[in-house]
């Protein structure tokens, strides 16, 4: 059932024209989107997105359960000191270079693709990573696990937003990132249950087990999951993004809110799917957007924000890090 209020589709039903059904009804996305309502559809999708953020959580904090069992205390591999650094380091350069990938890479191949595509790549070389036989080996795929991490972040808050009315986007939001804290809490859990009952073998188990949220992620996407309508009509695909939301309508109840007459209204910047930047026109697009965060009347705000999430990110996860040590 639909939870957004009868009062707010009744406003946007009062503002559609009426007469001829057979004149074709131009709504904005919005419109369209205030029509179908939130409900199970939406909750579908933050379910989907939530676990995505919880693998990431997971993949990001195994690291520092794992470090004492290869430790030069621990009973396997026995690593130095720089070289347990270097490992904790890995999975971050990684996803750096995802995040500031993947954002392009979802613009071109869609939500749907771009998660399952991160997740697949996180959850192989995290497997990957439980059966190294060498510290050269394990920080290779650790680092290669942080290209899907870091790429699906991105894509599951886009996504997400995107299916959402600005009157439900603060309340799904607030509970996708809480998703990252259920992923650390389980991870903890898991780390205490596996890696101390097998010295030897256990942080390869736990590095398996951690694996599995990001299959089971890049599975749903890629087989169950519809692709995001804004993006389709981002692409012009205006057919196609309508079809969706009318199904999502039924899903939530609220079927023939849409009127059977409606089309979308394209998005000026994507005037037809030939017409979207492609290849090196779609990279110097996404520069451009980057760059202009730093352009004189966003600079402040922009070196301001960085500066903020640089000091977060240095004492949350420099304690995680340390801390089991």
């Amino acid at each position: 059932m639909a939870l957004v209020s009868a009062s707010t589709q009744d406003a946007v039903a009062q503002t559609l024209p009426r007469g001829d059904c057979s004149e074709e009804l131009v709504l904005s996305y919005e419109e369209a989107l205030a029509l179908v309502g939130t409900g199970v559809f939406q909750r579908r999708t933050l379910w989907l997105c939530g676990l995505g953020n919880a693998a990431d959580a997971v993949e990001l904090l195994v690291v520092s359960l794992v470090l004492p069992a290869v430790g030069p205390d621990g009973a396997s591999l026995r690593l130095s000191v720089p070289q347990l650094a270097s490992l904790s380091a890995a999975l971050f350069w990684g996803a750096m270079v995802g995040t500031l990938a993947w954002g392009v890479f979802s613009d071109a191949v869609g939500r749907r693709k771009a998660l399952s595509a991160a997740m697949a790549i996180a959850a192989g070389f995290g497997l990957l990573s439980a059966v190294a036989g060498s510290f050269a080996t394990l920080v290779l795929c650790r680092t290669l696990a942080g290209i899907g991490v870091g790429g699906s972040i991105p894509v599951v808050y886009a996504w997400l937003s995107e299916v959402l009315t600005p009157a439900a986007r603060g309340k799904y939001m607030v509970l996708l990132a809480s998703s990252w804290m259920v992923g650390s809490i389980c991870t903890a859990i898991a780390g205490l249950a596996i890696v101390p009952s097998h010295p030897v073998t256990g942080w390869r188990w736990f590095l398996a087990f951690a694996a599995l949220p990001s299959a089971i992620c890049g599975l749903w996407a890629q087989f169950a999951a519809p692709e995001s309508p804004r993006w389709l009509l981002s692409r012009g695909r205006g057919e196609e993004a309508m079809a969706l939301l009318r199904k999502a309508a039924i899903v939530n109840g609220c079927e023939g809110a849409i009127p059977p007459h409606a089309t979308l209204a394209l998005p000026s910047a994507r005037v037809a799917s030939a017409d979207a930047p492609r290849g090196s026109a779609l990279l110097a697009s996404q520069w451009r957007t980057i760059s202009s965060l730093f352009s004189r009347p966003m600079r402040a705000t922009s070196l301001a924000l960085c500066f903020v999430w640089f000091g977060i990110s240095c004492g949350w996860y420099g304690t995680v890090l340390w801390f089991p040590e």
